[in-house]
């Protein structure tokens, strides 16, 4: 086998390979302030939920803002893309109350305007960008 040849083929696989890795879109870090009538609204669970199946959620704090997103993306963050976003309340089920016991307890009196629980009714949107200016105001609404 020819020597050039064969430095040829590798450096143009190579040089596919990094193109391909230059071109591919990976996970952006994303900060989501929400509040309610002018107050923080804390510790709810923010959800992101897009159409093809992508998600990602983090918690709000005591100032009502949700950071490090966990999501199926490798390192964390969101992918980029149009999210619809969702809230729920932050709770959890003791072990004992596992099973059909769990659905049967009442639910928590939500913090939030009812509309923001599902991503059929909330008009809460997002574009999450690769350029790293993912920082988005939710205001909430009756």
């Amino acid at each position: 086998m020819n020597p050039n040849r064969l430095l040829a083929g590798l450096l143009t696989i190579g040089l596919g390979v990094t193109a391909l890795a230059c071109n591919s879109e990976g996970p952006s870090p994303v900060t989501v302030s929400v509040t309610y009538k002018g107050e923080p609204v804390q510790d709810v669970r923010v959800n992101l939920l897009n159409s093809n199946g992508k998600s990602a959620f983090a918690f709000t704090d005591e100032t009502g803002k949700a950071e490090s997103f966990t999501s199926t993306a490798p390192g964390g963050g969101v992918l980029p893309g149009e999210y619809t976003m969702t809230l729920a309340p932050n709770q959890e089920i003791p072990a004992s109350d596992a099973g059909a016991a769990a659905y049967a307890a009442p639910k928590t009196k939500l913090s939030f305007p009812k509309k923001y629980a599902s991503d059929s009714s909330s008009d809460a949107k997002v574009n999450v960008t690769s350029d790293g200016n993912n920082e988005f105001q939710l205001e909430l609404t009756d």
